[in-house]
């Protein structure tokens, strides 16, 4: 009778223990998975705050490409305002700047220009240099500007061309100028 007895309590609360084994199984696998799932969410913020820090950088980026951009085009205008004072200055239009990514190329007739004289060099780099004084944080109107022999390697035409740019271009504006020429004929002027 003892054996039956025990036999039918077992079974009358079998449902019970069942669901207590279940309890236990499933505690032991939360229990033998937590260590798994807190790596798994470290690892989850740890990439939710790279892809934020990747979108602040690309924020960034977009922007300085916007800037590059927006200079690049400002370059078009000086260019042709360059192209311009070199004609004037040299007296023939072979010589030309062409913006090219984030600056310019010099070309002659199209091409890109390989040899430049010593003169047309100079040249270029005088005008290039008087332009670029607007660009600077450089106070024409306060500071000094020193050109040492800007018409080095050219005729005495440059020389008056040179004069006439500074009476009508802003270098006039300078507070000092001072002008560094070498020996020049200017035979007949």
């Amino acid at each position: 009778n003892k054996i039956i007895h025990n036999h039918n309590e077992f079974c009358d609360d079998f449902q019970n223990k069942l669901e207590t084994a279940r309890k236990q199984l499933e505690s032991d696998y939360v229990a033998s998975g937590i260590s798994s799932f807190q790596s798994l969410k470290s690892e989850i913020q740890t990439h939710k705050s790279l892809i934020c820090a990747t979108e602040k950088e690309m924020e960034i980026i977009i922007d300085e490409i916007a800037s590059l951009e927006s200079e690049i085009r400002q370059h078009r205008l000086p260019a042709e305002e360059l192209n311009e004072d070199i004609r004037h200055y040299l007296g023939h239009q072979e010589l030309q700047l062409q913006v090219k990514e984030n600056g310019y190329t010099i070309v002659r007739n199209g091409s890109p220009a390989t040899a430049l004289s010593e003169g047309e060099s100079t040249a270029v780099a005088l005008l290039y240099f008087l332009k670029s004084l607007n660009d600077t944080g450089f106070d024409l109107a306060t500071g000094t500007v020193v050109l040492d022999d800007p018409v080095s390697s050219l005729d005495s035409n440059a020389y008056f061309t040179l004069l006439d740019s500074f009476k009508s271009g802003q270098i006039k504006q300078a507070n000092c100028l001072f002008l560094l020429i070498t020996s020049l004929s200017l035979k007949g002027r």
